[in-house]
């Protein structure tokens, strides 16, 4: 076996899996949502330490010379090993991507939840604003029957409270695009699929 070609094909995969660390914004107001994503963001790190300690074995298992005083038991066992981390490797960072994918929906759930309620203010507000001014502008609205509701309209879109509201949901929507990105390439496992495909070859 090319031990240095399975460190490369593993590093291939790896380029194209998305394993970078999650925000812990989108979990805000849930305690419980925060810790799973620290806690996902850790099991990440660990595995990438796995991954650096298994190329760095096989590295070893490369260097036939350093072998050369050890008893067949002692090279074939060491082997073995590196052939099972090899495999196990592969099925944890599948369990992990499965794990990613079901915390990126609950976030997904969690802000789209935000959004609700903040887009549920801003309808009362918006309502609110435009029977004040519908009020305040009576007279207006009688003499300008075409004009006078977009007047009113247009000024209840402005009004400080229903601006305030639009603007804190406006950077909720672009934290569910990118949640919704992030899950779509949580879900891309083809080339983990082909890579077990190889190494399970290895292990009969």
């Amino acid at each position: 076996m090319q031990w240095t070609d399975e460190n490369s094909k593993d590093v291939e995969m790896l380029k194209r899996v998305d394993l970078s660390a999650l925000d812990v914004g989108p979990a805000e107001g849930s305690e419980q949502l925060a810790r799973k994503v620290q806690r996902h963001n850790k099991a990440l790190s660990d595995l990438a330490q796995r991954f650096d300690k298994l190329a760095s074995d096989r590295e070893e298992l490369d260097r036939t010379d350093h072998w050369l005083g050890r008893d067949s038991k002692t090279v074939l066992a060491e082997r073995r090993r590196v052939i099972a981390e090899s495999w196990d490797v592969l099925v944890t960072l599948r369990r992990l991507l499965q794990d990613r994918m079901d915390l990126l929906r609950q976030l997904q759930a969690h802000v789209e939840g935000k959004i609700g309620d903040l887009e549920q203010q801003h309808g009362q507000a918006l309502d609110k604003a435009h029977k004040a001014l519908t009020r305040q502008h009576r007279d207006y609205l009688k003499s300008e029957p075409i004009a006078g509701p977009a007047w009113v309209e247009g000024q209840a879109e402005n009004d400080e409270t229903v601006v305030a509201l639009r603007e804190q949901i406006a950077p909720l929507q672009d934290v569910l695009n990118s949640l919704q990105s992030a899950c779509h390439r949580a879900g891309q496992n083809s080339v983990l699929t082909f890579r077990q495909r190889e190494v399970y070859e290895q292990l009969n």
